[in-house]
């Protein structure tokens, strides 16, 4: 470490950290409940203390996350039917339920409901779940107001666009009186479930509870789960906001002695506490630091701090660091025997080096009490750029128009047919509007997939289109497509996507 630097004595998170407690939840009706902490095997246990205990297998193409979690590419993870007659047993008792889930998709495109947790035998049968088509998260559930796949479906409004790629806790609720409802991070969704209540007399019991897709293997969510509690009771609104701001994960708090302000004199020992993570395989999180001496009901002596920064291994990282604006006062206005001194309510990621096991962190300061060191940013020249000499790409983007038309081409199916024009209509200001490549966005590929849909939708639909283009699907005597909602993915690629190639 730079000598000229003020600095916090030095912490490992494993070794010194104080494992903060996961307390506060509301857990009096779990029936089931994965925390994934194992971290290998292929084997997630339930936590839960209700018989009988249901463990999930792995199956296909998964990995562990180091801060508990498991991050689904094309696999599964899935109890036997037999364990999952507790679900049955239950939830069919109380009539109402509640899905609470720690989850980060892997994207926003993903689509036809892929299944974040469902209890089914099939595509086309189950008792719930909850999945996600794109921004939307869906609640199915097999009931007295609905058929034996859990339609119609309660699905998040598109405007609202809830399902984000990012750590979220989504939790549906089912109960007799109001039906289903969405929550994410602790908010009612706001979507009403149209079919209300009702009840489970027509659930199954040969069904099997599978996380990361369908018991098929047909439906796969990409994406990390990071916990999962199965309620016997709807949880209320208050319920699910606690819940919510208890967090998910271990974390630890991480006290750093600010040795400098105590040393050669008689006040005792502070520090400056974090509350810090394993946000990934990658980084931590740090966040909500607070000014701590513990037995005292005051501040010892005030001080000034300035420019905190996080350091990590004996060196100060010159990015991420959204403490280093900070300027304040420590004093007895804010201060709590309790509770210390709030410093902020930011939080920070800090690169993951070594291991936490080993990574090593301090705190530097550019003021401490009477103690200060000058913190240079690192200065840049700004680039030169000339007009002269300039490449353009040779490829280029099809404008709005040009998709659409492109997709009638290449389908045969007219663009003016209300499905695709209605589509069209709804993403048309996602779709490029200039050809040059430097203009490319991601929203543009959202839009581009949702009217690809729009049209292979209407292909499939139609006969005269199919046998246009030599598509041999199987068909009943009506010329529909007999096994559209069945059929496996590699039928689909040989039987409908070859023939278009």
């Amino acid at each position: 470490v730079d000598p000229s630097l003020v600095t916090s004595m030095a912490l490992r998170m494993q070794a010194d950290g104080i494992q903060a407690s996961s307390g506060g939840r509301i857990e009096t009706h779990v029936i089931a409940q994965y925390e994934f902490r194992l971290g290998e095997g292929n084997r997630v246990d339930d936590r839960s203390s209700v018989a009988p205990l249901m463990p999930l297998t792995l199956i296909g193409d998964y990995e562990w996350q180091q801060n508990w979690g498991i991050k689904f590419n094309d696999g599964r993870a899935q109890a036997s039917v037999n364990n999952s007659s507790k679900l049955f047993n239950e939830l069919t008792g109380t009539g109402e339920y509640t899905l609470e889930a720690w989850v980060f998709p892997a994207n926003v495109t993903q689509d036809d409901n892929a299944r974040i947790v469902s209890y089914s035998g099939g595509t086309t049968a189950r008792n719930f779940t909850l999945g996600q088509s794109l921004y939307n998260y869906e609640a199915h559930n097999r009931s007295s107001v609905t058929d034996t796949n859990g339609l119609p479906a309660l699905i998040t409004d598109n405007g609202d666009e809830d399902a984000q790629a990012a750590l979220q806790h989504v939790v549906v609720t089912f109960h007799p009186d109001v039906g289903r409802k969405i929550y994410v991070n602790g908010v009612d969704t706001g979507d009403s479930d149209a079919q209300g209540g009702g009840n489970f007399n027509n659930w199954d019991s040969d069904f099997a509870l599978v996380l990361g897709n369908e018991v098929s293997g047909n439906r796969p969510w990409q994406g990390t789960m990071r916990f999962l509690a199965i309620h016997k009771r709807a949880l209320s609104a208050a319920d699910i906001q606690t819940n919510f701001d208890a967090g998910v994960g271990q974390k630890y708090f991480m006290m750093f002695r600010l040795h400098t302000l105590n040393d050669g004199n008689s006040d005792p020992d502070s520090f400056l506490v974090f509350t810090v993570s394993q946000y990934d395989n990658y980084s931590y999180l740090f966040s909500e630091p607070f000014y701590f001496v513990p037995g005292q009901s005051s501040v010892p002596t005030p001080f000034t701090m300035r420019g905190l920064r996080i350091g990590v291994n004996g060196k100060v990282p010159t990015v991420g660091q959204s403490f280093a604006t900070l300027d304040m006062t420590i004093d007895d206005t804010n201060y709590s025997a309790d509770t210390g001194h709030p410093v902020s309510s930011r939080g920070t990621l800090v690169r993951l080096e070594l291991g936490s096991d080993i990574d090593q962190f301090f705190l530097s300061f550019e003021q401490l009490g009477g103690d200060s060191n000058v913190f240079v940013e690192a200065t840049f020249d700004a680039p030169v750029f000339s007009g002269s000499g300039l490449e353009y790409s040779d490829i280029g983007l099809r404008n709005f128009l040009e998709i659409r038309e492109s997709f009638a081409q290449v389908t045969g199916i007219d663009s003016s047919i209300t499905s695709v024009r209605d589509t069209y209509d709804l993403v048309v200001q996602q779709l490029p509007s200039s050809e040059d490549i430097l203009g490319f966005l991601s929203a543009h590929q959202m839009g581009v997939a949702q009217l690809a849909i729009a049209y292979c939708g209407e292909l499939i639909d139609s006969q005269m289109a199919r046998s246009d283009l030599n598509i041999t699907l199987s068909e009943d005597v009506a010329g529909n497509v007999a096994d559209e909602h069945n059929k496996s993915v590699a039928d689909w690629d040989t039987q409908f996507i070859d023939p278009l190639l």
